[in-house]
């Protein structure tokens, strides 16, 4: 007897969902099909089928759909718009989900790729394609 995957129910997260996989969900006629749009997935909400971290997503920030402006980034599911220097402060950090609010500035901290003498900006210095702090 083949079993349809939407018959096999399996604890994942604390919750009962079906094995179809993330950001599907099993209809009535037993097929795994895309789940609604701002369903929860592990790293966020769904939005067309995909698991997007809807915190810090430019095309889909604080909810499916909502893009941030040209130039602008998603901060903490809002919108904001980046200074051309990207210019930042501890209130309104809005730098990208990758780099971090330092001295006025946005950069990227340890661990981050760079390219040396380009214009990544590390919150140190770039050493063989690595950033670093010290």
């Amino acid at each position: 007897m083949i079993l349809d995957t939407c018959d096999l129910p399996m604890l994942e997260r604390g919750g009962r969902r079906s094995s179809c996989g993330e950001c599907q969900v099993c209809n009535g006629s037993r097929q795994c099909e895309t789940a609604p749009d701002n369903t929860t997935c592990f790293a966020g909400r769904c939005c067309s089928g995909q698991c997007i971290d809807t915190d810090f997503s430019q095309m889909d920030c604080g909810s499916c759909g909502n893009s941030c402006p040209p130039g602008g980034a998603c901060f903490e599911g809002s919108c904001c718009q980046m200074s051309l220097a990207g210019g930042c402060s501890l209130t309104l950090p809005c730098c990208s989900h990758t780099q971090l609010c330092m001295g006025g500035m946005c950069c990227l901290p340890d661990g981050q790729s760079c390219t040396s003498g380009s214009s990544d900006h590390c919150c140190g210095f770039c050493n063989n394609g690595v950033c670093l702090t010290s």
